[in-house]
């Protein structure tokens, strides 16, 4: 994954913030290939981000979700417009990373090592996403086509609304 991210900082002018929460102990050599970006903050690494994720995701600073292919992380981008990553390591993931393609608002960024992946097919997905081709500006444009309807009723107001309706059915 750091090589991957290496690659996409070498040929972007992005920022990377990384969820890595080390569940094994290991030491942190594979990070030595990022330290100038970890130190001039280009890269920020995370145990746990404290943001709800949806709430990142529509500050406008997010240009792409990459994401292991978990119903929340799908449909927060979906709902937020974001371009998504997919990197799917159990067999129930696998279907989102069919349908961002589908969808024509991601990638699936491990397909042929998938569950693992490679730096070069990472990175490759990342700047396809990220870059100014026609096929990236073509996922952007459409990631924001898909989440319009989201947008003018995001799931919590309808969910609260639902609530206030069943809350005023129960005290009748």
């Amino acid at each position: 994954m750091a090589n991957a991210v290496k690659i996409l900082l070498e040929n972007s002018k992005v920022q990377v913030l990384w969820k890595f929460n080390k569940r094994h102990e290991f030491t942190d050599q594979f990070l030595d290939i990022l330290d100038e970006a970890i130190k001039s903050g280009r890269v920020r690494m995370s145990k746990w981000i404290k943001v709800d994720p949806a709430a990142l995701l529509e500050t406008g600073n997010v240009i792409v979700s990459v994401h292991h292919g978990g119903a929340n992380c799908f449909h927060e981008a979906i709902g937020t417009g974001i371009p998504q990553v997919v990197l799917p390591v159990w067999v129930d993931l696998y279907d989102f990373a069919i349908r961002v393609q589908y969808l024509g608002v991601g990638i699936w960024g491990s397909r042929n090592a998938a569950p693992n992946w490679t730096a070069a097919e990472l990175s490759s997905a990342l700047l396809k996403v990220v870059g100014d081709s026609d096929k990236a500006i073509s996922m952007r444009k459409r990631a924001l086509e898909i989440s319009k309807p989201y947008q003018k009723a995001p799931g919590r107001i309808i969910a609260a609304h639902e609530l206030a309706k069943w809350a005023r059915l129960a005290s009748a």
